[in-house]
């Protein structure tokens, strides 16, 4: 399988997570560009996709989540209507959008390989016989390494360091599995998923080298949720229709009160540190 084909298999699964008639189309194409991103042509919103990414045989695990991750973070754009108004827009505003789609767009990946047709197949042939439901956050880790030395290490300040791009994609993978796993969910994994994705030997380097000098500007996350709750205005949702086994998981609805923010905020602090977080 190409990255053409895998990003082909990643848009229909995805539009299959939506109720019948009610799912965006998530148009894939080859282009001219050094990375993955959206763009507007005529009146369609697409996914760019660069050839050599598109000529990569994915081969391996650690390749596929580098995709997955790749595209869930332009899925996340497109669903989120994030090309209305770039023209223009302020830097902490377009920070704001990109961190959120490096959050969303890891619940993308991780839904995919869960609950997507072909990508869950393809992820169950690279485990064959595995019973352990977690293995592949080693290949996560991998990937997440591999995008945090390319990617992720753009010095523009349209985004946030790679390690805090980093940061919340794990953040992305922990808030997919707190839905997914419901009532089995314990705090232990934060700490247990945590130790497998950060034991990648670049992300690892990277925590040695640059941890200490990393900085949380939580002004452009603050900035994103009022843009996404005005961009949603009166409607049920940016993108309605999940499938109600997703809704939890992928919803775009930005109706929560900041006194709804601020205790969902407190109520994740108090589990990071029951299970052993200093924050």
């Amino acid at each position: 399988m190409t990255g053409r084909h895998l990003a082909l298999a990643a848009a229909m699964d995805f539009e299959a997570f939506f109720e019948p008639g009610q799912a965006p189309h998530v148009n894939v194409v080859v282009g001219t560009v050094g990375a993955p991103t959206i763009r507007a042509i005529k009146d369609a919103v697409v996914i760019l996709l660069p050839k050599d990414m598109a000529d990569q045989v994915v081969d391996s695990p650690m390749t596929m989540f580098l995709h997955l991750f790749a595209l869930g973070h332009e899925i996340a754009h497109l669903v989120h209507q994030h090309l209305h108004g770039a023209s223009g827009q302020p830097i902490e505003d377009y920070r704001g959008l990109e961190m959120w789609a490096d959050f969303y767009g890891a619940k993308v990946a991780m839904a995919l390989v869960t609950y997507g047709g072909t990508i869950h197949r393809l992820t169950a042939d690279f485990y064959p016989g595995e019973t352990n439901k977690f293995t592949c956050l080693k290949d996560v880790g991998d990937a997440l390494g591999r995008l945090a030395e390319t990617w992720y290490a753009d010095p523009s300040p349209r985004y946030a360091s790679r390690l805090v791009r980093v940061g919340l994609a794990y953040n992305g993978i922990m808030s997919f599995l707190r839905h997914h796993l419901g009532p089995e969910f314990e705090n232990h994994l934060y700490e247990s998923v945590f130790r497998v994705i950060y034991r990648s030997d670049t992300l690892a380097k990277f925590v040695i080298l640059e941890g200490e000098s990393v900085t949380v500007d939580e002004e452009p996350i603050h900035r994103s949720a009022l843009w996404h709750r005005d961009m949603q205005g009166d409607a049920a949702a940016l993108i309605p229709g999940f499938r109600p086994e997703l809704l939890n998981i992928l919803h775009t609805t930005f109706d929560q009160t900041e006194e709804e923010i601020e205790e969902s905020r407190a109520k994740r602090l108090k589990e990071l540190r029951d299970a052993g977080f200093d924050v």
